[in-house]
């Protein structure tokens, strides 16, 4: 019978692992698959002088592991300047097994919507709203 108890708490304690809720160590994997969404691909212009690494900018100055085209992304200080090749991350929430991401590219005019999804261990997005301004 102890056995068989050890066994649920255990079954239990492993589910509620797999299935644990957003915290600040998440912010990394929910931009890097933000990043990487295809919807973003054609706005990157890696052949363009200028544009690699990529650079970004949060809100909250927060600093998160990233990269694109084989280089570190460069975080740097938020600017609302229109012409620069950055991409600025405008709102970023995370809550339980849910997280949004808003980004604008102001030098391509790009606008950025994305819900993201906790599923197992790896955030997914689910719905990416992408659109020129």
């Amino acid at each position: 019978m102890i056995r068989r108890h050890v066994t649920v708490v255990l079954a239990l304690a492993l589910f509620a692992c797999a299935q644990r809720p957003y915290s600040d160590g998440d912010d990394a994997q929910i931009i890097q698959a933000v990043l990487d969404h295809p919807t973003l691909a054609g706005f990157f212009h890696p052949e363009v002088p200028g544009r690699v690494p990529v650079k970004l900018a949060m809100p909250d100055s927060r600093h998160v592991p990233l990269s694109k085209f084989g280089q570190p992304v460069a975080i740097v200080p938020w600017s609302e300047e229109p012409h620069a090749a950055v991409i600025l991350v405008e709102q970023f929430t995370g809550q339980d097994k849910e997280a949004f991401v808003r980004l604008v590219y102001p030098v391509e005019g790009v606008v950025g919507e994305f819900e993201l999804s906790l599923q197992g261990k790896q955030w997914v997005i689910v719905k990416a709203h992408v659109r020129e301004t």
